[in-house]
C-alpha cells in the first residue's frame, strides 16, 4: 500500500514540477488544450505501471499473516526491484505508444524522488513503532510452554525483534531443561490457572511431541477457550474454532492457531477508524456532555462521572467511563437488592433498579450514559465495535472457559447484543452472540453494527 502511495505521491509532484511549470503541456497542445488522444495513450501508460507495482507487491508480500514487517534494508531491496521493473514498463509502452508529453527522463527523476521519500517512510515508521511499542502500555506479554533450548531460543528472537514490542513473561514447564537461567512460571498442570489469571497476548508451545502429545493438546484446547493466540513448533493438530496460518521468525518456522483476527491491516483500519470516529463524536456530543454534567452535579452534587474496573482486551483490566445514572453509594447497596437481578448467569441486572435516579433512567434509555466511553475508544480501551466490556465481578462468575474468548477482541460500544435484545436475551445466547462476532469478523461487518445501533439507540432501546 505505502508503495503504491509513493509511486503515486512522486508521479504526482514531478509532473507538477517537471510537466506543468516548464510548460511542456502547452508546447504539446493546441489553443493550450492537451490532445485527447495523448491523455489515452499516457493514461495507459500509467496503467500498466501500475499493473507492473502490484504484481511484484503481491509477489513480495503475499504472506498477509507475516506476524512483522520486512526489515526496512529489505522493503528497501524489494522497492528497487519494483521500481527498475516499473521504470522498464513505463518506457517500453511510452515507446510503443508514442506518448510525449512527458520528458525523457521523466520516470528516473520520478523514482529518484520516490526512492528516497521511499528510506524516509520506511525507516520513520519502523523506528516510529520501536518507539511507540516500547511504551509500557503497548507492550504485549508471551509465555513459553517448554523450556528446552529451542523454546530459549525462540524466545530470544522473538524479543530481539523490538519493533514488535513483547515481553517475555516467562517458561511453564515441569522443571528447566535449558540448563540456563529462566524463569519457570508453574508446571504444565498450572497452565490453566496461569492463563486465567494473567495477561497474556501470545502462547508459544515448544514441547517435544513425541512425549508431551496430550500436555500439548491441553495447553491448545485452553488457549483456545481463552481467544489466546498460539505459536507451536510443531505438526498440526485439529483445533475446533482456530485459523491456522505459517509464520517465520528467524530462522524458526511456527504455526499460528487464532480465533480472534490477526493484527494485520485490517486491524490497523479497524483502530484508525475508532481514533477518526471518537474524535469526531467527541466533538459533536461534548455541548451534549457538558450539559448532562451540569445536570449531574446539581441533582445531589455527587461525582458526574461513574467509573468501573472492566475486563478488556485479553483480560487486562480498566477503568471505564460513564455518567453517573444511580445515586451516591449505588454499589454498597448491591448486595441488598441481589434477589431482584432478571438475568441468568454472572450478570446483574434489574430493569427498574431502585438506585437508578429519574435522569439517569432517561440517560440510560438514549445510552446517552456511555458516551464519555469514546474517550476510552481514544485511549484504546476499547472499539466502537465488539463485545461488551464486562464488570470485574461479572467476570469472576463466569463458570466456562468458552465464555472468556471474547476478551481476545477489544471491547466495544455496540455489537450484536445490542442490537438483538439486549437484556431481553439470555446470558449463553448473549455470549454466543459474542462469539459470532469474532468468528465472523470483518470491517463490513463493524459498519452493519453501526447503522444498526443508530435506530436502536434513537428510539430509546436501553435499560
Amino acid at each position: 500500500m505505502f508503495c503504491h502511495i509513493l509511486v503515486a505521491g512522486s508521479f504526482l509532484l514531478c509532473f507538477h514540477y517537471f510537466v506543468i511549470r516548464l510548460d511542456i503541456f502547452i508546447t504539446n497542445t493546441e489553443n493550450g488544450h492537451i490532445h485527447l488522444g495523448e491523455v489515452i495513450r499516457l493514461g495507459a501508460v500509467l496503467a500498466g505501471m501500475l499493473i507492473t507495482n502490484k504484481f511484484f507487491i503481491n509477489y513480495f508480500y503475499s504472506n498477509k499473516n507475516k506476524f512483522y514487517p520486512p526489515t526496512p534494508k529489505k522493503q528497501i531491496k524489494n522497492f528497487v526491484i519494483i521500481a527498475l521493473c516499473d521504470i522498464v514498463v513505463a518506457y517500453s509502452l511510452q515507446y510503443m505508444l508514442s506518448v510525449t508529453i512527458l520528458p525523457r527522463d521523466f520516470f528516473v527523476r520520478q523514482y529518484v524522488i520516490a526512492f528516497l521519500l521511499n528510506i524516509i517512510v520506511v525507516y520513520g515508521l519502523y523506528y516510529f513503532f520501536i518507539m511507540v511499542n516500547s511504551l509500557p502500555e503497548n507492550k504485549r506479554t508471551f509465555i513459553i510452554v517448554g523450556s528446552n533450548k529451542r523454546a530459549v531460543k525462540f524466545a530470544y528472537l522473538f524479543e530481539s525483534n523490538n519493533i514488535l514490542g513483547f515481553y517475555n513473561l516467562g517458561y511453564i514447564d515441569n522443571e528447566n531443561f535449558s540448563g540456563e537461567d529462566i524463569k519457570i512460571l508453574g508446571k504444565l498442570k498450572n497452565y490453566a490457572e496461569i492463563v486465567r489469571n494473567t495477561v497474556v497476548d501470545v502462547v508459544v508451545v515448544a514441547l517435544p511431541i513425541r512425549s508431551y502429545y496430550d500436555d500439548i493438546m491441553e495447553v491448545v484446547a485452553i488457549s483456545e477457550r481463552h481467544g489466546i493466540c498460539v505459536h507451536y513448533l510443531a505438526n498440526i493438530f485439529e483445533p475446533k474454532h482456530s485459523h491456522v496460518t505459517a509464520s517465520k521468525i528467524g530462522a524458526l518456522s511456527s504455526i499460528i492457531m487464532y480465533t480472534a483476527p490477526l493484527e494485520d491491516w485490517r486491524m490497523l483500519t479497524k483502530r484508525f477508524f475508532d481514533v477518526i470516529f471518537s474524535i469526531i463524536l467527541i466533538f459533536l456530543t461534548l455541548p451534549i456532555m457538558v450539559i448532562i454534567a451540569v445536570a449531574i452535579k446539581l441533582g445531589d452534587n455527587g461525582d458526574v462521572l461513574f467509573r468501573q474496573p472492566r475486563v478488556g482486551y485479553n483480560k487486562r483490566i480498566f477503568k471505564v467511563y460513564k455518567f453517573r445514572t444511580m445515586c451516591k453509594d449505588a454499589d454498597k447497596m448491591q448486595d441488598k437488592i441481589s434477589q431482584l437481578n432478571e438475568m441468568d448467569g454472572p450478570v446483574f441486572k434489574i430493569k427498574n433498579d431502585p438506585r437508578i435516579s429519574p435522569f439517569g433512567r432517561f440517560l440510560r434509555k438514549y445510552s446517552l450514559d456511555e458516551l464519555p466511553q469514546l474517550f476510552n475508544v481514544l485511549k484504546g480501551d476499547m472499539s466502537i465495535v465488539g463485545p461488551r466490556p464486562m464488570p470485574l465481578g461479572d467476570y469472576k462468575g463466569f463458570s466456562e472457559d468458552w465464555h472468556r474468548r471474547r476478551f481476545s477482541m477489544r471491547p466495544g460500544l455496540t455489537c450484536y447484543w445490542q442490537v438483538r435484545g439486549r437484556n431481553a436475551l439470555p446470558f449463553e445466547t448473549w455470549m454466543r452472540f459474542d462469539m459470532e462476532y469474532i468468528d465472523n469478523w470483518n470491517l463490513f461487518e463493524d459498519l452493519k453494527i453501526i447503522l444498526l445501533t443508530i435506530p436502536e439507540v434513537l428510539r430509546g432501546g436501553g435499560m
